[in-house]
């Protein structure tokens, strides 16, 4: 099974502007479509059985209509698994989780560069506090990435001292530990137990290339292959060049299975 832990999607009423904000904010159009039709047409051309819709609340008032919308695309359609969103100035926190781990769902989506949170600081500890009650996944955006950016709030120090103090939270950093933040990312959280994703790390369609194949091979094995999904950021990134990207990894059979998928079904229940 290979599972896509990591696409963004929007509601079709909405899609066509959101997919101009993305290109505003990224300095490059995404290169596929984003909403749930295009992304299922893809993962059909890709063989891509599962993807996690991540999707995020940019404002507290956002949080409700996002998670009931998210909510009714994973009720339509198994092939797609959401995860909540949620904001750190959301008034009832713990409610909104209880209603979606009722539901089914495994985690929320959480970004400290649109959501302007550094991960450490003290307004996020009721959040992690809830979260470690219902037993829910923290999937941060972690890193750079984003022309706008001037600082950056989730950075691996700041993760490091997350896992300190909730060591009991289950979380995922994304772009794995810290977009372009490779060697905080060995040195605060390497081997430590938090789940990284392989999101925009891989050659770009253009042949850019973020991280080189070796590196990325000495990271996963120094951290523990279990503990890394695969993930594509779709739609700025085809899973079928993503899916090509990995394995062509030298990497064993078992570990690319574990990334592709397995790791992915084991931490979200599937």
């Amino acid at each position: 099974m290979i599972i896509d832990c990591h696409t963004h999607i929007f509601p079709s009423r909405i899609a066509q502007k959101a997919a101009h904000n993305l290109m505003h904010l990224y300095g490059s159009p995404p290169v596929v479509g984003v909403t749930a039709v295009s992304l299922s047409e893809h993962m059909d051309q890709c063989g891509v059985d599962r993807s996690v819709i991540l999707p995020v609340a940019t404002t507290p008032d956002q949080v409700i209509s996002i998670n009931n919308w998210v909510l009714s695309l994973s009720s339509g359609c198994e092939r797609f698994i959401g995860l909540g969103a949620m904001h750190p100035d959301f008034e009832n926190i713990g409610a909104e989780l209880g209603r979606l781990k009722k539901a089914g769902i495994r985690g929320v989506k959480i970004h400290p560069e649109f959501q302007f949170f550094y991960p450490d600081e003290g307004r996020m500890f009721g959040l992690y506090e809830a979260l470690i009650e219902h037993d829910m996944l923290a999937f941060f955006h972690a890193g750079g990435g984003g022309t706008w950016l001037k600082e950056i709030h989730g950075t691996p120090e700041r993760f490091e001292a997350v896992l300190d103090s909730f060591p009991k939270m289950k979380v995922l950093a994304a772009h794995f530990g810290g977009y372009g933040c490779w060697e905080g990312v060995e040195k605060h959280l390497l081997g430590r137990d938090i789940l990284f994703d392989t999101a925009y790390i891989f050659k770009s369609d253009d042949g850019t290339r973020y991280l080189p194949d070796d590196e990325i091979v000495r990271l996963v094995e120094a951290h523990g292959s279990d503990k890394v999904l695969f993930g594509t950021d779709y739609p700025f990134r085809r899973q079928d060049v993503e899916i090509v990207n990995l394995l062509g990894l030298d990497l064993d059979d078992t570990d690319t299975e574990r990334i592709l998928g397995g790791n992915a079904a084991r931490v979200l229940g599937i």
